[in-house]
């Protein structure tokens, strides 16, 4: 399948954002998709310096955490541990699951979007074992989860312990990307 980007123009009312291409629609769902995976590379960070866990030793079940299993185990540490700086860290695991970003994030990287020209988005998502539902947003929705996915990352940084796993290392080009 080739992609056709090219602008296409939707007349729509004033109360919606006009989605002017395909470019704009993958670009938006891209933005909410790489903010979520840093979202989730934050939480696994400050579970692994939370446990004290040496990076070069990480036990793959470790890396296998998802978002939601991170989220608890940060938080009931947290609660176990009762140091100065644990409320900070419980609070900042609950901003993000008061916001649901998780889920909202689940549902844009799982979704089926619309590419064809129409006010604002429209996308499906079956969930394992539930009915299909159909997801209906509006562009500026995207970028909003966006910004509040990185913001989740910013809250969880500042409250990450210690140094032993630092920033992730992004591969420049001629490096191999992926190793098994």
């Amino acid at each position: 399948m080739r992609w056709d980007i090219h602008e296409q123009q939707v007349t729509t009312s004033a109360r919606s954002i006009v989605v002017s291409s395909k470019a704009e629609t993958l670009a938006a769902t891209g933005l909410v998709v790489i903010a979520g995976s840093h979202a989730e590379f934050a939480l696994l960070r400050l579970h692994v310096n939370m446990h004290h866990i040496n990076p070069n030793r990480m036990d793959r079940k470790i890396l296998r955490m998802q978002w939601d299993d991170l989220e608890k185990s940060i938080k009931k540490t947290a609660q176990a541990i009762q140091t100065p700086g644990s409320a900070a860290i419980i609070d900042a695991v609950d901003w993000g699951t008061q916001r649901s970003l998780r889920g909202h994030r689940h549902n844009v990287a799982h979704g089926i979007w619309s590419l064809t020209p129409r006010p604002g988005l429209t996308g499906a998502r079956q969930v394992k074992d539930q009915d299909p539902t159909t997801l209906i947003c509006e562009l500026e929705f995207l970028y909003d989860l966006a910004d509040g996915l990185f913001e989740y990352v910013e809250r969880l940084t500042a409250v990450t312990p210690g140094s032993l796993w630092g920033n992730p290392q992004i591969p420049q080009p001629g490096i191999p990307r992926y190793t098994n």
